[in-house]
């Protein structure tokens, strides 16, 4: 019996694949093999033997394409047909089941490339010694074997005969299992065939490499003290560490109205249960006093890398069944300036970045898993549904689309729709009941729960559709997303979008989030984070060589540019200063001049005694009349070295070293006004909120701004009158 192809010097591979039974007595008749170039792909099913689940085993060719409108070379299959082959790379090799029929365990194949002078080789042989041979093995599901990738795979040559095995060789269920049972050489013959299969490994190791250094940078950039909004302080960690530890901590508008919209239970898994955990490991190393908040501070930051690392990289890996795109995709998101920044900081935006993504595996394990693993799904689902809902009121948004595909599976099994809706139930029980005990001052009582309930989502949209109370923040034209947030976060990939889009589930989520985002009048870039992995995993790297590389350049240079401005630069200084103005002894004011809002709870107590000013954009006269109340009397101490730090009063002025309206005042050496001493400077700061084109020019401000860039603390003091040698 001749398998393959027999009669005709045509090269290709040998494949075998080994199918389980299937589960609920479906029955897999056949197998479908895409093989693809960079530029081209073919698709051919292939019966399996009835009763085996084996697949016959067939020669694959790359054979050019007599119907090709262009004249150039495309991909065809031959079975033992071809009459010539063209030497093409292969990119991917895609193993399908057409039928979507579930096996009962993984569907194991083996791809051989026998050796140019093997023009008969018994069965035996190649069940115990394969000549050059690829062992696979990957798990099934209703939809799809998992696809193969063999990067840079070729035929063997033409001037060698194709695979035949003898008539006597045995049946053809027996050799199919026997080539999956067999042993490997521990050494493969290396001849040039085996080395031309075996490259594949280098290339491997290559995109291994790579990710693991960007992985790295993701690290880097999350111990790095940028600071990119107040909210992403404000509206998380300084709420929860207010409770855990003995911190003094402010809370923002978000917390104190009359009808509070934001919620703390999310808070609490995300912030609250590692905070725990380190105040527990603090107290059982024997460690006195309160574990110190920048401790806690670079923990969370640190706690979102992971999460960033683990479950937003790991949820790109379950939604995108192609290896070769979704090693493409795991690369375009791991080499993102969004994923080294504004997902290893502690914003909402983040955690709902990741909320997104899983509840779009979860739909997906949902509608392709049995009975029994669909409960479980749909029971996750119903608890991160409203766990997203609670953090973000924008979470529904993205799964608009996606949440259409539930539809005619709770229809068909309604069980999985109850269980859902139970957990999404219990959640926001808890949930209500988390915020009504902290925004009540009594003891709530279960009679509260019903009678007076904080609901925060209801108050977050009711006060997101009043046009005044977002013009109190900013407003935007409806295309602020799509025309200016889009391309700053992507960039060269904006383009990508919009003329190479990938149509798929992940894109059409995201174009429903900003689809909805764009109806509200205030819009921020950081709004639209979700949407990052889900466009950068749907769009196609364009297929000319030299456009690929001016392409890849382009997004090296943008990701590296905001990746150093956001993630290094970008009001840097303010946690450094924090931290510096907290082992003061003798700073009882502190005035915070055009920075965002200083974290508090990082002054490890210290605002116990020391008050702090957030001024912003105060106009510098009105600053002078502040500090000038403000100030202390100077002293000789004062102007001697560091003896200021014992007195038991000092003013501190904290402010960006670009603020030019300052230089008249700071050289003042003698006894009248103001006296400026610097104490303190960090180079590594950058104030983006302080450019004034209009009156300074394009040249001036980036002069101002970057050539002054840094963050500096002076401490005042005042001439009461009396002596004073005049030095500083």
């Amino acid at each position: 019996m001749a398998i393959g192809t027999s009669e005709h010097r045509s090269g290709g591979w040998l494949i075998v694949c080994f199918v389980p039974p299937p589960r609920q007595n479906h029955l897999i008749t056949k197998l479908q093999v895409t093989a693809s170039t960079f530029r081209h792909s073919a698709t051919r099913s292939f019966p399996a033997l009835p009763g085996t689940g084996v697949v016959s085993p067939t020669s694959l060719s790359l054979t050019p394409s007599a119907k090709s409108i262009d004249a150039q070379p495309r991909l065809g299959l031959a079975t033992g047909t071809g009459t010539g082959t063209t030497r093409y790379q292969v990119s991917e090799l895609e193993i399908t089941n057409p039928e979507k029929s579930t096996a009962t365990h993984p569907t194991r194949c083996r791809i051989l490339l026998p050796p140019p002078d093997a023009h008969v080789v018994p069965a035996s042989v190649i069940a115990t010694h394969p000549p050059c041979s690829l062992a696979l093995s990957f798990e099934t599901n209703p939809l799809t074997v998992r696809s193969l990738v063999f990067p840079r795979l070729h035929p063997w040559p033409l001037d060698h005969a194709a695979l035949r095995y003898p008539d006597d060789s045995k049946p053809v269920a027996n050799l199919g299992y026997s080539l999956l049972i067999g042993s490997e050489p521990q050494h493969p013959p290396q001849h040039p065939t085996c080395a031309r299969a075996t490259h594949i490994q280098p290339l491997v190791t290559m995109w291994r490499r790579t990710y693991l250094f960007l992985v790295l940078v993701r690290l880097w950039f999350a111990l790095s003290p940028s600071y990119l909004h107040p909210d992403e302080n404000f509206q998380g960690p300084e709420v929860i560490a207010g409770q855990i530890f003995s911190y003094p901590v402010r809370h923002t508008w978000e917390f104190t109205s009359e009808n509070p919209i934001r919620s703390v239970a999310p808070l609490w898994p995300v912030y609250g249960l590692p905070m725990l955990l380190l105040r527990w490991l603090w107290i059982g190393n024997g460690q006195d006093g309160e574990i110190p908040p920048i401790a806690v501070f670079w923990t969370l930051r640190v706690l979102m890398f992971l999460t960033s690392f683990v479950l937003e990289d790991w949820a790109i890996h379950e939604l995108i069944h192609s290896p070769r795109h979704r090693r493409i995709a795991v690369l375009l998101v791991a080499s993102s300036y969004v994923t080294w920044t504004f997902q290893t900081h502690t914003f909402s935006n983040a955690v709902e970045t990741l909320v997104v993504a899983w509840c779009m595996v979860l739909i997906q394990r949902i509608v392709e898993s049995p009975q029994q693993a669909s409960l479980l799904a749909s029971t996750v689902l119903g608890v991160m549904a409203v766990f997203g809902i609670f953090n973000r009121i924008t979470f529904p948004a993205f799964l608009l689309i996606p949440g259409i595909r539930l539809v005619p599976h709770f229809y068909n099994r309604p069980s999985s729709f109850l269980v859902m809706a139970f957990a999404g139930l219990a959640t926001a029980s808890l949930a209500i009941g988390i915020d009504t005990a902290f925004y009540l001052t009594d003891p709530i009582t279960w009679t509260d729960l019903v009678s007076r309930p904080v609901i925060t989502p209801i108050n977050n949209l009711l006060y997101n559709m009043a046009p005044e109370n977002l013009a109190q923040h900013g407003l935007h034209p409806w295309y602020q997303h799509l025309l200016a947030n889009i391309p700053q976060l992507l960039g060269p990939a904006a383009v990508l979008l919009f003329t190479q889009p990938h149509l798929s589930l992940r894109l059409y989520s995201a174009v429903s989030g900003i689809f909805v985002l764009s109806i509200f009048q205030h819009q921020e870039a950081r709004f639209l984070l979700p949407t990052v992995p889900l466009i950068l995993s749907s769009v196609q790297l364009p297929k000319n060589r030299r456009a690929l590389q001016l392409w890849a350049a382009v997004w090296v240079v943008f990701n590296v540019f905001f990746g150093v401005l956001m993630g290094i630069y970008h009001q840097g200084g303010i946690v450094p200063g924090q931290v510096f103005m907290s082992k003061q002894p003798d700073a009882t004011n502190a005035i915070w001049w055009k920075t965002y809002s200083p974290p508090i709870w990082l002054l490890n107590g210290k605002n116990e005694v020391l008050t702090t000013h957030d001024v912003m954009g105060l106009d510098g006269e009105s600053l002078l009349k502040q500090l000038a109340e403000l100030a202390t009397c100077d002293t000789p101490a004062d102007r001697r070295n560091r003896e200021y730090l014992k007195e038991k009063e000092g003013t501190y002025l904290v402010a960006p070293a670009s603020a030019t309206w300052l230089d008249s005042y700071l050289p003042n050496k003698g006894l009248e006004g103001l006296r400026f001493r610097e104490v303190w400077r960090y180079d590594r700061h950058l104030n983006l909120d302080d450019l004034d084109w209009g009156e300074d020019g394009v040249w001036n401000t980036l002069k101002r701004v970057i050539g002054r860039r840094g963050l500096v603390a002076w401490r005042v003091t005042k001439s009461c009158g009396g002596g004073g040698t005049g030095e500083r």
